[in-house]
């Protein structure tokens, strides 16, 4: 099956490239210098010249912070370019799978782990942006939507967790929120969901994350006694609102992944035993010895 892959340079992008080739697909794959997603023209010259069974949008605005200060552009990426790459989709009868958040949901408390159907709400501009592309993304017929959350798993684009491996190997203090929530998410696992999602042609909005979820402190637990043990006691446990980020983040985001398991076949595994077999090929390619 031929897949077109954009912002294949992206942590889940990437992913999705190796995946797609270990399970004998032809990848198409376009990173921001091959593929403005932005400019519509560029993006239906590019489909039909490829002419994929699928087309799946890596392609994003994700930083959050920078998001709250760049409203339009959030919309216009995360929104506005969906609807443009849908209809490039359709007219070679391609079909979409974008690549949407946890942070669509306003992340009560006493709601998580949100199911497919619940109610979406977010709280900052990238989760407003990002539920544009799904709406946009559901005008075509055929469509899938795949919430991902907290991905982490590149050792070019650190993420939460990788942050967390290098703050705890170096033996410095890490902060982190015991109010903050969600479903850490292996990038190759959920690439692996995704396509097999595409392989069995689903259609709607299916959630792709981490089996569990925890707080971020838990996982900063996790991730630090997985490169050093004993340094659960640098992991300082604080309130979000002490970290003073720009954007507000919804306090549990976890998602469930009933449908996903029970609908698909298809589970990834709890996001502890990912973190600790992570951190053991992190540890690997950080040594000295790899290195010279």
């Amino acid at each position: 099956m031929r897949i077109a892959i954009t912002g294949a340079g992206g942590r889940l992008g990437k992913a999705l490239r190796a995946a797609a080739s270990a399970r004998g697909h032809d990848a198409v794959a376009w990173g921001r210098a091959e593929l403005d997603v932005r400019d519509a023209a560029a993006a239906r010259q590019a489909v039909a010249a490829a002419r994929p069974a699928w087309v799946i949008n890596c392609a994003a605005m994700t930083n959050v912070d920078e998001c709250e200060g760049a409203r339009d552009e959030a919309l216009r990426v995360n929104g506005a370019a969906v609807a443009a790459l849908g209809a490039a989709a359709q007219h070679v009868r391609a079909r979409l799978c974008q690549v949407s958040t946890d942070y669509v949901f306003a992340g009560a408390p006493d709601r998580a782990p949100y199911r497919e159907g619940d109610d979406v709400g977010p709280v900052n501009q990238y989760g407003t942006a990002k539920l544009a592309g799904e709406r946009a993304a559901m005008r075509w017929g055929g469509a899938l939507v795949a919430r991902v959350a907290l991905l982490y798993g590149d050792p070019d684009r650190p993420a939460f967790i990788e942050k967390v491996f290098e703050r705890a190997r170096a033996g410095e203090r890490i902060q982190a929120a015991a109010d903050m929530a969600g479903s850490p998410t292996f990038a190759p696992a959920a690439a692996n969901a995704i396509l097999a999602l595409c392989e069995q042609e689903r259609e709607g909005v299916w959630h792709v994350a981490g089996a569990g979820g925890a707080t971020r402190h838990a996982q900063a637990v996790v991730a630090a006694e997985a490169v050093r043990p004993g340094a659960r006691v640098l992991v300082d446990a604080v309130a979000a609102e002490a970290l003073k980020l720009p954007a507000r983040r919804p306090p549990d985001a976890r998602l469930d992944t009933t449908k996903l398991v029970g609908e698909a076949g298809v589970a990834l595994p709890p996001w502890e035993e990912t973190v600790r077999a992570w951190a053991a090929l992190w540890l690997e390619r950080a040594s000295p010895a790899r290195r010279t």
